[in-house]
């Protein structure tokens, strides 16, 4: 579209190359997030439906006549190019640069008319290029958005997205502060008003009707049954507890892995004392052993290689990513850390890392529940 490729200010970090970003979606299932969001109506977000749905949706032959398709498509259009702009300036995307990948949030911000870079969202200064610092509300914002899309990395059904761009293109004023609010809230209805409730809401009338959610109530032994292996139907449960982990441990600013943690693609949900132990340790009973207490997210291939192995041989598996400042998720490095500070991991062990854990959900789930 361009005569020539803009001119970076800096060209060792701002390349402006088509190549630098990878989107979380693909154009045909963006169309179908669009078309939700203009008319709000519940789309299917698949895009082996595109033209079902766009027919149903917005050509609407039955029903409107040829000019109205034609005011319909034309308000689509301007839909399109207000969304894909929102899209770009605050939606996450994959960054590849000097040799590295990793999360950005990121806009394009020109200097001049002949100089221009990308820098952080919500950096006010426009001097910070890089996405390497670990803290303020751009990564804090980074961090939310990566959790919601590494639980459904699928390029269909991203509800998520699809509530991140809905309050976007209905904001009056998009402010660092207000969207961060939303996210959070669309988070703990996903998570405390679907994901850990027996009958969960449907995400259009979380999404397009603001259905809220119940704080997270112990006493009520339905939802407790939902924390336990083979019951979470979503990985958010633990991805949006790690980032509650993250946000307290950044307060600190004591922790270097928790002040650098990244949300990755970890889908395996692995026993940390395990289901069949080797070498003659003592089997745990399946109403201890699947407790939440006992489960972390961490990579396929991880837990295909550790899934049999004791507690501390994890733990040392383990060291010589910590002593780098990383590690799969923050929840197996608080079990870790508990290892470490007992001694030992069993039934005592996993009853305390279930009750701390539940109690960073509980106290999160109160704000903004209807009861």
């Amino acid at each position: 579209m361009l005569a020539k490729p803009p001119s970076a200010s800096n060209s060792s970090d701002t390349e402006l190359t088509p190549e630098r970003f990878n989107s979380v979606i693909n154009f045909s299932n963006f169309l179908l997030h669009v078309l939700r969001v203009s008319t709000k109506q519940d789309v299917a977000l698949d895009d082996k439906r595109l033209l079902e749905q766009f027919e149903q949706y917005l050509l609407k032959k039955d029903q409107l006549n040829t000019h109205e398709r034609i005011d319909a498509v034309k308000a689509f259009v301007f839909a399109l190019l207000k969304t894909k702009y929102l899209f770009d300036q605050y939606i996450i995307k994959r960054e590849f640069a000097q040799g590295e990948d990793k999360w950005s949030l990121k806009r394009l911000h020109f200097y001049n008319d002949k100089s221009q870079s990308y820098i952080n969202t919500f950096d006010s200064s426009a001097t910070n290029d890089n996405e390497d610092g670990f803290e303020g509300i751009n990564r804090r914002i980074l961090m939310l958005l990566s959790a919601l899309h590494v639980s459904t990395p699928t390029l269909v059904y991203k509800h998520w997205l699809n509530g991140a761009l809905y309050q976007l293109y209905y904001m009056d004023e998009i402010s660092p502060v207000a969207y961060l609010e939303k996210l959070e809230h669309l988070a703990r209805q996903f998570v405390f008003g679907r994901f850990l409730q027996p009958e969960g809401a449907e995400y259009f009338d979380m999404i397009y009707q603001g259905t809220g959610y119940r704080a997270l109530d112990t006493n009520d032994q339905s939802v407790m049954d939902i924390l336990r292996y083979g019951e979470i139907e979503n990985n958010l449960v633990f991805n949006y507890l790690d980032y509650l982990l993250w946000c307290d441990g950044i307060e600190s600013g004591a922790d270097a892995v928790i002040n650098q943690f990244e949300f990755t693609f970890r889908s395996s949900v692995e026993h940390f004392y395990p289901q069949h132990p080797l070498d003659g340790h003592k089997k745990l009973d399946n109403s201890e052993l699947h407790r939440f207490g006992n489960l972390c997210l961490i990579s396929h291939s991880k837990n295909s290689k550790l899934s049999n192995v004791q507690p501390s041989a994890k733990r040392d598996h383990f060291k010589a990513a910590i002593n780098d400042r990383s590690i799969d998720t923050l929840k197996l490095y608080e079990m870790i850390q508990h290892l470490n500070n007992s001694g030992e991991w069993g039934v005592k062990q996993i009853h305390e890392h279930e009750r701390q854990m539940i109690e960073i959900l509980k106290k999160d789930s109160k704000t903004g529940a209807n009861g």
